[in-house]
């Protein structure tokens, strides 16, 4: 099966995932929010089962492989009241919230 991963990272992004190093940002959806699946961040030591290991930009990342498909940004805000990974979906089928992407398109 051939992925066709559309998977963006900003220069902001790129630099704190440099940081995390040897650790690796993860990047889940899991059921939940509005629109059916909400993504989720977090940091692993290793490569997991079911996950995929990109590198994109001198950049690893874990993505379970069920979800390789969504088209989507990692960026990174720091300002007075938060630092914090956010992902941007690209796609209509994302909610307002911004943390939430259709089940039907993508499941």
């Amino acid at each position: 099966m051939l992925n066709k991963i559309q998977i963006t990272i900003t220069k902001s992004a790129s630099k704190a995932i440099q940081q995390l190093l040897p650790k690796i940002l993860k990047v889940n959806f899991i059921n939940g929010g509005c629109a059916g699946l909400k993504w989720q961040l977090s940091v692993s030591d290793e490569k997991l089962p079911k996950y995929e290991k990109i590198k994109i930009d001198d950049c690893i990342i874990l993505i379970h492989e069920e979800y390789t498909h969504i088209p989507f940004q990692i960026d990174y805000i720091q300002n007075l009241m938060a630092s914090e990974f956010v992902l941007k979906i690209s796609t209509n089928a994302s909610c307002r919230c911004g943390i939430s992407v259709s089940r039907r398109q993508y499941v």
